[in-house]
């Protein structure tokens, strides 16, 4: 009897696709991240603040929640997803501003 083979493993080409992104951003502290989102050229404020919920806004990008605690260590694919998905930077910019 034949073993079953998939032709094409969808997970296992997107794993590598994203995870070839990812390897790029590097893992850091929440407070750091927060930081580099505050400062020049993003200029995001918060403006409002429930424990370790912010809403952070600027003018000319959409506001989102931050959510994480300061000491937290994000890794590379919490520190992509938060420019990149929530803060609206593509891909390159948000690599370079951290």
């Amino acid at each position: 009897m034949r073993a079953f083979v998939a032709k094409h493993d969808r997970h296992a080409t997107r794993r590598h696709a994203a995870s070839r992104r990812v390897d790029d951003f590097p893992s850091m502290k929440a407070r750091r991240l927060l930081a580099i989102l505050m400062r020049e050229p993003l200029s995001y404020r918060v403006v409002r603040h429930t424990g370790s919920h912010r809403w952070l806004a600027a003018s000319g990008h959409p506001s989102f929640p931050f959510a994480f605690h300061d000491r937290r260590e994000l890794s590379p694919r919490e520190a992509r997803k938060v420019p990149v998905k929530a803060g609206g930077l593509a891909e390159p910019d948000a690599r370079d501003l951290l």
